[in-house]
């Protein structure tokens, strides 16, 4: 996490989006792996379940290259429970963001996320760095995982 806080990105959430296949592989990686936002925005998302309307969930799907959350709502037509989970999770400390898509073996669909709390960080000028560092982190996860057997 330190070589995405250099780019000003001190936020990560890192895990699989297909764990909830009702015939799960053991090959999918958990569902969620690493998440270090606010505590109390990732109560709040859960408890509101959220996970059913984040834009960045559904959007992610259906990408397949890293995109910004902050051109989201200019490149579709969000649902306004979608656009109220952004403005929640800006409201949270999470003002900036880039999603990464990583697409493993198997259908396998797990995500980075990378999040800014400052107004002022370029998100667009990180992105290919941040998507190198999302590929390399889910490389080596699937590697270290493979050896301890999870």
């Amino acid at each position: 996490m330190s070589c995405s806080s250099e780019q000003g990105f001190s936020q990560v959430a890192y895990g699989a989006l297909t764990d909830a296949e009702p015939t799960r592989r053991p090959e999918y990686l958990p569902a969620a792996v690493t998440v270090n936002f606010p505590s109390a925005w990732c109560e709040r998302y859960a408890e509101r379940r959220y996970n059913a309307i984040d834009p960045v969930v559904r959007r992610t799907t259906i990408q397949s290259a890293p995109f910004l959350w902050d051109q989201l709502a200019h490149k579709y037509q969000l649902q306004p429970g979608e656009m109220r989970v952004l403005n929640e999770a800006k409201e949270a400390g999470l003002k900036h963001g880039v999603t990464v898509p990583l697409f493993g073996p198997f259908g396998q669909l797990s995500v980075a996320s990378f999040a800014s709390r400052f107004d002022d960080v370029d998100p667009e000028y990180r992105l290919s760095r941040l998507n190198a560092l999302a590929w390399q982190f889910h490389h080596a996860f699937a590697e270290i995982r493979a050896v301890i057997g999870g």
